[in-house]
């Protein structure tokens, strides 16, 4: 029997072109990510002989038994695994997975950030393969810019909430959340998101008619 090793990378917040190459303690370093990896039935996996190490070249670190936050039963749960400079490598056994990481909470001059996930990938790990995965850690900026151009219009349009309440909500957003500071990989997910909510009443220009 053989396991399967994947490799998960994570990039710069905002910046899809670059991975963290930090090792220090700064709020933005490398070792604040957490890796967790699902089945495709959404359950955390868990498996008794699991391990991760940084670098090809560590000594493997067992995923200790615990019970996750909020959890009932103790396991081997792959839900918190930590990476250095935005990279883990994690030996798991084959099967079909979804991987997503996570930043949790901290403040800085008493201003509140963190909780940011990154993009899924999904991944199929086989006996004996290494599989490679890098996940899109998005700024603070577009969950708010988001907000603003897309969720809180919808809502109003469809009267889920008054017209008064959202439109101050949508000025309040504005101000906040600058789509100028966005990063140009940002910047051109905005302009597609633009684009498909436009189109989303029209019949798409792909399909040939009749």
């Amino acid at each position: 029997m053989s396991t399967s090793i994947l490799n998960v990378w994570i990039t710069n917040l905002g910046d899809p072109c670059s991975i963290p190459n930090d090792t220090g303690s700064g709020i933005l370093s490398g070792y604040n990510w957490h890796v967790a990896i699902v089945h495709c039935n959404g359950k955390v996996l868990n498996w008794s002989e699991g391990r991760y190490r940084f670098h090809r070249d560590d000594k493997w670190i067992p995923i200790p038994k615990h019970t996750p936050q909020g959890g009932t039963t103790a396991g081997w749960w792959y839900e918190m695994i930590p990476t250095r400079d935005g990279h883990v490598e994690i030996e798991l056994p084959p099967g079909s997975y979804a991987v997503a990481g996570s930043l949790h909470t901290w403040f800085v001059n008493d201003v509140l950030f963190g909780n940011w996930t990154t993009d899924r990938g999904v991944v199929q790990a086989c006996c004996g393969d290494d599989v490679c995965v890098t996940l899109y850690a998005s700024s603070m900026q577009p969950c708010g810019v988001i907000l603003f151009e897309f969720v809180l219009p919808l809502a109003i349009k469809n009267k889920a909430i008054g017209q008064q309440e959202g439109e101050a909500a949508i000025k309040a957003l504005r101000a906040l959340y600058k789509p100028e500071q966005l990063s140009p990989f940002e910047k051109g997910y905005l302009d597609t998101m633009r684009r498909a909510f436009a189109g989303m009443d029209r019949p798409s220009p792909l399909v040939p008619k009749e």
